[in-house]
C-alpha cells in the first residue's frame, strides 16, 4: 500500500489475514509447539462426560438435541438452570474451528471455564478476561505467562471469554489481528445476550455482521430476551434458528410481593427473616447504597453481613465470593448479603429470600434466578420495594416506573417462566432500539475509529479524541494507593491481586510509580470497598455505579 489514508475495510481484512499468519508462524516457531487442533463433541461423548462429572447418568432434553442438529446461528430461550451451555456445547462442537463462549463477567467466566477443563482438559481449553493471569496462579503456582500470550489471542480450541474481549478487538488495540484471524469459521457463543446496555449492544451487533462474514457462525443464550431484541437478532440474522425450551414455562420458583416503600422500610422484617434462619440477599442499584446499608446491618453482629459489588480489590472480591457461595449452600442458619446488580449474570447461589430495589424488568427477573435456583423451597420470596431518585440516573426512569406497575399486578403470587417473558415484553414493547443514540453510537464506532487510524494501524485506549465514547465504555484497573507500600515488592501478578477497575475518567487522580501499575488514592476497605463520588459520564446520561 503506498498511500496509507487510501486504505478500506477490506485491506484491513488482507491484514488481518497475512499478520495473523505471521504471527503466528513466529510464535510457534519460536516456542517449539504444535497448532492448537478443533473440538469434535457429540452427543454420546459429551454426555459420557458430564456423567462422570456429576457422578449420575444424564440425558439430554429435547431443546439440547435440536440444537445439536443446527448447523446455522441459533437463538435459544430457557430459563437458568435448564442446560443451555450443554445446548451451545452439541451445537458448536460437530463442526470445525475453534469455539468462542463468551460471558458478561470474570466470576461467571471462570465457572464456565473449570467446567469445560473438566470436559475437555486443561491443554484444550483458555480463560481471557482482564484477571485471568491471577486466576491462574491462583489454581497453579508455576503457571508460565507465555502461555497466557496463547490463550488471550484465543488459539485454544475452546476460549472462554469475558465479551469485552471479542468487542475490542474492533479497536485496534492488543494483538487484534491474530485474535480475529482466530475467529475465522469460528464458532462464537454469547451467553445472557439481553444482558448488555444499548452501547455494548451496537458493538456487540457490529461484531456479528464483522465475523459472519469471515464465516463465524453464532449462538445467542437468555432466558427472558424483550420482543425487540429478538427481532433485531432476527434482521441481522435472517436465517437464525430459534428454540425455545417449553418444559418450565409453566412453572414457578417464588412468591413475589411488591412493596410501596423503599428499602429502608423493611430493616424490622428482614431482621426477622434471618432470624428465622433464612438466607436473605439485598439488591440495591448503586454500589454506594450497596455501603450504605452494609454499615447499617453491621451494627447487627449476628448477622455478619456481606457486602459484595463491583469495587472491590481483585483478592478481596474472591474471598467475598467464595463466602456467598459458602453461605449461600452450606450456612446452617440465616444470613445476609447485600450487592448490587453485579450479582444478577454472576455468582451461582440459591438464596431464600431476595429483597430487591425496582429495577428493568429483565434485570429483576436475573436477580430474582438467585432465589430458589434449584426449586426446591417452597416458601421462597421475591419482595420488591421502591427504587430511589438516583436509580433513574443509571436506568430509564419510564422503564422504571413500567417494571414497578407489571409486577404489581402479581402482587403476593408465584410467577412462572411465560408470565417473565409477558412482562419483559410489556415493559419494553415501545422501545425503538435502532433509534437510540447509545446503540447508534456502539454501532458505529469500529467505523470511526478504523477510519481515524487508517483501518490497519494499532491503537491504544489512550489515543485521540476518537475514544471519546470509548472512554465512557472502557475502565482501567488501579491499585488504591494504601496499599503501596504493602505491594512494593510484590511480583507483577501478586500486586495485579490488588487491582480494582473503576470508571476510565480516574486515571486523571492516578499516577504510576515505574511498576507499570496505576496507583489512584481511594478511599478503601475490605468489609465495604472504595467509595467514590457520583459523577457523569461524558455522554451525559450515565452515573458511575
Amino acid at each position: 500500500w503506498e498511500n496509507i489514508s487510501s486504505l478500506n475495510v477490506e485491506d484491513r481484512n488482507k491484514y488481518i489475514f497475512f499478520k495473523g499468519i505471521l504471527n503466528t508462524c513466529d510464535w510457534y516457531g519460536s516456542s517449539h509447539n504444535n497448532l492448537s487442533g478443533f473440538l469434535r463433541i457429540d452427543k454420546d461423548s459429551l454426555k459420557e462426560k458430564i456423567s462422570k462429572k456429576v457422578d449420575s447418568p444424564i440425558h439430554f432434553d429435547d431443546f439440547q438435541n435440536q440444537c445439536a442438529d443446527i448447523a446455522s446461528d441459533c437463538l435459544i430461550l430457557a430459563p437458568t438452570g435448564s442446560g443451555k451451555t450443554e445446548a451451545a456445547l452439541l451445537w458448536s462442537g460437530l463442526k470445525s474451528g475453534k469455539i468462542i463462549y463468551l460471558l458478561p463477567t470474570r466470576v461467571t467466566s471462570n465457572a464456565i471455564y473449570e467446567r469445560m477443563k473438566t470436559y475437555f482438559g486443561e491443554l484444550n481449553v483458555g480463560l481471557v478476561h482482564s484477571a485471568a493471569i491471577d486466576y491462574h496462579f491462583d489454581k497453579e503456582k508455576d503457571y508460565d505467562t507465555k502461555d497466557y500470550f496463547v490463550e488471550k489471542t484465543f488459539f485454544k480450541p475452546l476460549t472462554v471469554a469475558t465479551i469485552d474481549q471479542l468487542l475490542s478487538t474492533g479497536f485496534n488495540v492488543g494483538h487484534w489481528a491474530v485474535k480475529e484471524l482466530n475467529c475465522v469459521g469460528a464458532k462464537i457463543i454469547i451467553d445472557e445476550i439481553h444482558a448488555y446496555d444499548f452501547y455494548t449492544l451496537g458493538l456487540t451487533v457490529a461484531s456479528i455482521r464483522h465475523f459472519k462474514k469471515s464465516g463465524a457462525s453464532f449462538f445467542l443464550m437468555s432466558a427472558t430476551i424483550p420482543r425487540f431484541l429478538m427481532e433485531l437478532i432476527q434482521k441481522e440474522i435472517p436465517d437464525i434458528k430459534v428454540i425455545k425450551n417449553d418444559s418450565l414455562l409453566n412453572k414457578s420458583r417464588n412468591r413475589f410481593i411488591i412493596k410501596n416503600h423503599g428499602i429502608d422500610g423493611c430493616e424490622q422484617e428482614i431482621a426477622e427473616r434471618i432470624h428465622d434462619g433464612k438466607k436473605v440477599l439485598i439488591v440495591v442499584n448503586t454500589v454506594n447504597e450497596a455501603i450504605k446499608l452494609y454499615e447499617r446491618y453491621a451494627r447487627y453482629e449476628e448477622f455478619s453481613p456481606i457486602c459484595y459489588h463491583s469495587r472491590f480489590i481483585v483478592k478481596d472480591r474472591s474471598k467475598k465470593e467464595d463466602e456467598i457461595i459458602k453461605a449461600s449452600e452450606t450456612s446452617p442458619g440465616g444470613c445476609l448479603v447485600i450487592t448490587t446488580q453485579v450479582v444478577e449474570v454472576s455468582l451461582d447461589i440459591d438464596f431464600d429470600i431476595l429483597f430487591t430495589e425496582n429495577a428493568p424488568a429483565d434485570a429483576i427477573i436475573q436477580r430474582a434466578g438467585r432465589i430458589n435456583r434449584r426449586r426446591k423451597k417452597p416458601d421462597s420470596a421475591v419482595i420488591i420495594v421502591k427504587h430511589r431518585d438516583v436509580s433513574e440516573k443509571v436506568y430509564n426512569p419510564l422503564l422504571l416506573q413500567k417494571s414497578y406497575n407489571e409486577f404489581s399486578k402479581y402482587h403476593d403470587k408465584p410467577i412462572n417462566e411465560e408470565d417473565f417473558l409477558s412482562i419483559v415484553n410489556n415493559v419494553y414493547k415501545d422501545v425503538n432500539v435502532e433509534s437510540n443514540e447509545n446503540y447508534i453510537a456502539g454501532l458505529g464506532q469500529y467505523k470511526k475509529i478504523q477510519e481515524h487510524y487508517n483501518y490497519i494501524q494499532d491503537v491504544s485506549p489512550n489515543e485521540g479524541e476518537v475514544f471519546t465514547r470509548v472512554r465512557n465504555y472502557l475502565k482501567i484497573s488501579v491499585i488504591p494507593d494504601r496499599f503501596l507500600k504493602e505491594v512494593v515488592d510484590l511480583k507483577p501478578h501478586r500486586k495485579a491481586k490488588y487491582l480494582v477497575d473503576v470508571p476510565y475518567w480516574l486515571k486523571k487522580k492516578s499516577y504510576q510509580t515505574g511498576d507499570g501499575f496505576l496507583y489512584c488514592p481511594l478511599d478503601y476497605n475490605k468489609q465495604r470497598g472504595a467509595i467514590l463520588d457520583y459523577k457523569m459520564t461524558g455522554d451525559g446520561g450515565c452515573y458511575v455505579l
